[in-house]
This record gives C-alpha cells, structure tokens and sequence, in this order.
C-alpha cells in the first residue's frame, strides 16, 4: 500500500484472526468504522472468577482458551482523506467490536501505542494530525488514557516527531519508540 500523505488510503471494516495451530485465517466481526493506518492494542480480558461461564468453559474443556482471550482496542486512523479521533473495542468472547463514547484528544493517525500498568492505561505517541480542514502535520505528543477514570492526561513530548505505525515495544519501565519515519525520512 502506497502511504504517501497525498494518496488516499484504502480503508477497511473487514477483521479476521488467525488460527495459528491451524494455519488458518477467519472472519470476526466488522469494525463500526473503515480505517487505515489506525493504533491497534490488545491485552488479556480480566478473569471472570465464580461465574457460570467460567464454569462452563472448564466443564467444556477451554479454560486455556477461555483464559487467553483479549480486547483489542482501536485507536483513530484515516478513513479516505480524515483523519479519526474514535475508538472501537473488540471483545473476543462476545465477537462484537463496540465504539466507545471516549474519544482520542486529536484527530490522528499512524500513531504508536503501548500498554501501560497491567491494561490499566494505554499510551498514544506520535502520529500524523489533521485539523479541521483536513491539513495533516507530524507531531510528538504523547497521551496517556486510564481506563478506570476513562481520563486523559498529556504526557512529555517524544524528541522526535515520527510516525509509529501502532507498536511499541515496552520494557517493564520503559517504551521504545523505534522507527518510524517523518516527512519520508
């Protein structure tokens, strides 16, 4: 896919996962909303502890499984030439993707994201911004949204503004943001 700034994305609803004792790819759920070039996220689902369900996948021989599923959270992207400032979440039990009522601070995209505290909170880094008149420029904010508050808070800015294309790989008191690129560098 050609990413230059002045080409319009594909954007897509379609979701599928992939089986990988299987080797096989099949479809989940449609997003609420086409994206391209959206943050992508995912963390373990909190244990449901007493509950018939979790009764029910041991009697049904899943608990690995049912013990392994995630959220995963979608953070902004481009649909066509604008850029998003919604966020959907999927939940791999139900296979349902929900938009959720919080929206991201900017409008934005190609934005590197990362797990904080247990899933607690999430960090948003860099990205491409659009205004209203859909004029883009890269940035190096950084926001970190805790999901108990549903708040969120500014966070220092990176040295560097970059694009991240979503990942960011995390030690446990530390994230990386590697890469990326701006302005085609």
């Amino acid at each position: 896919m050609n990413d230059d700034i002045d080409v319009e994305p594909n954007t897509l609803n379609s979701c599928e996962k992939f089986h990988y004792k299987e080797n096989l790819w099949t479809q989940v759920a449609d997003l609420n909303t086409e994206r391209a070039y959206a943050g992508v996220v995912s963390f373990p689902q909190q244990k449901i502890q007493n509950s018939t369900f979790a009764l029910k996948a041991d009697s049904n021989g899943i608990k690995d499984s049912f013990h392994r599923l995630l959220n995963i959270y979608v953070f902004g992207g481009l649909q066509d030439f604008t850029a998003l400032d919604s966020i959907e979440k999927y939940d791999a039990l139900l296979d349902t993707w929900t938009t959720l009522s919080i929206k991201i601070p900017l409008r934005i995209a190609k934005i590197g994201v990362s797990v904080l505290e247990k899933g607690r909170s999430i960090i948003l880094c860099g990205g491409i911004f659009s205004n209203q008149d859909n004029e883009f420029s890269y940035i190096n904010t950084a926001y970190k949204l805790d999901f108990e508050t549903t708040k969120w808070t500014k966070m220092p800015n990176m040295n560097e503004n970059r694009v991240l294309y979503s990942s960011m790989p995390r030690s446990s008191d530390k994230i990386f943001a590697i890469g990326g690129s701006f302005e085609g560098i």
